[in-house]
């Protein structure tokens, strides 16, 4: 079990939660477990309660989607710290897409 996977199982919030996946999801594409990382994904649901972590759950969304548009837009009128979140998320996505 990897440690994001113990991460996940103490998560008590959705805002933890979807934090916890993004670097899961992360973590198991760069290990060429994309099947486990699309397991992981059916846990992001639409009525999840996001209070914070917006911007982690808009990077999941955009790995179950494969569209990146609303990253991209998101990213292109956003003035805010979250930048380099919103940055990594789609760079990161982009990289993977090349395996």
């Amino acid at each position: 079990m990897l440690a994001w996977e113990k991460c996940l199982d103490i998560a008590d919030n959705d805002d933890m939660k979807v934090a916890t996946l993004n670097w899961l999801n992360i973590v198991l594409r760069k290990m060429g477990r994309p099947k486990d990382a699309d397991h992981h994904l059916l846990d992001v649901t639409k009525d999840m309660e996001i209070i914070e972590n917006h911007d982690y759950y808009d990077i999941l969304l955009m790995y179950q989607s494969g569209d990146d548009s609303k990253l991209v837009e998101k990213l292109k009128t956003s003035k805010q710290i979250s930048n380099a979140t919103l940055g990594f998320g789609l760079g990161t996505y982009y990289q993977l897409q090349r395996r």
